[in-house]
């Protein structure tokens, strides 16, 4: 599944029963407001099976149609969430939630158009995703208990791990497994100055195979948050790089397109590259009207 670095908040469509018997789906609001006039006519949803379907968008309307044969082929029955992520290009990669809050075991099936066979998909080749839903009564601070399917699926989960919020900064954390919870979430709340996550709908952990897990938070449009801050903010009880050295690169139009070679750093960085011992990459964002 193609992705880029191209900040657009992902959004979910929780699924009713009786929005999978329909050939559309209506987009959130908030995206459309964002977003609408760059979604193009008609696109491809990308699922992590290999199974792609193109689809076409009705800006007027704010829909999309053509999703019945989706439904169909993947035995969605209504209590599902479909996770939609921008791939930097103009589809989307689309990701199943069932109901049991874990990502879905894919079929092995790709849409009756294609002529390629369906990928393998495990945990080493896209992580695994689980939701939280946040309730009044379990607001979600510190501690995250996963799926029962999620921790069957991995029962030898590390005790180091670490969490990686929308603006790029990293808590590291752990897993309890006498408690069989993820910990130490506060870390990221003292940090933004949240009491708690209560403010929010969902939370959405992607769990990667070395202890690494991106947290996404939705709100109750079930659009994604994006955290303000970088990877190098400072904030309480975190892991802040000192930054020594850096370069400063302005990112021009032609940056944007899908091949573009990249960016050469000439002689007079050497020394500075030599110093690094690894990457940060802060990006600021402008928006456009």
């Amino acid at each position: 599944m193609e992705c880029s670095g191209v900040i657009v908040e992902k959004f979910m469509k929780f699924l009713t029963a009786d929005d999978t018997k329909k050939d559309e789906m209506k987009v959130s609001t908030e995206i459309l407001r964002k977003y609408g006039s760059r979604i193009q006519p008609s696109f491809f949803l990308k699922f992590r099976n290999g199974y792609e379907k193109t689809v076409v968008f009705n800006e007027e309307t704010g829909t999309f149609y053509g999703l019945f044969s989706i439904f169909y082929d993947f035995n969605l029955e209504g209590g599902e969430m479909l996770l939609f992520e921008f791939n930097g290009s103009r589809d989307f990669n689309v990701f199943v939630i069932g109901k049991d809050l874990r990502e879905i075991e894919y079929p092995n099936i790709v849409h009756y158009m294609q002529k390629k066979r369906p990928r393998v998909v495990s945990v080493r080749n896209g992580g695994l995703k689980f939701v939280h839903i946040v309730r009044d009564e379990d607001p979600l601070f510190d501690e995250c208990e996963p799926p029962y399917s999620f921790k069957k699926a991995l029962p030898m989960l590390p005790g180091y791990q670490s969490f990686i919020f929308s603006n790029g900064k990293k808590i590291v954390g752990g897993y309890n497994h006498g408690r069989e919870k993820f910990h130490s979430l506060r870390k990221f709340c003292a940090i933004v100055g949240l009491e708690n996550f209560r403010e929010f709908n969902v939370v959405l952990f992607s769990y990667e195979e070395n202890g690494v897990s991106t947290v996404s938070v939705f709100d109750d449009l079930f659009v994604e948050f994006i955290f303000p801050g970088t990877p190098v903010s400072m904030g309480l009880n975190s892991e802040n790089i000192n930054v020594h050295h850096r370069i400063e690169i302005n990112v021009q139009a032609c940056h944007m397109y899908k091949y573009s070679y990249g960016v050469i750093l000439t002689e007079l960085f050497e020394c500075t590259l030599a110093s690094f011992h690894h990457f940060s990459v802060g990006v600021l964002k402008n928006e456009v009207a």
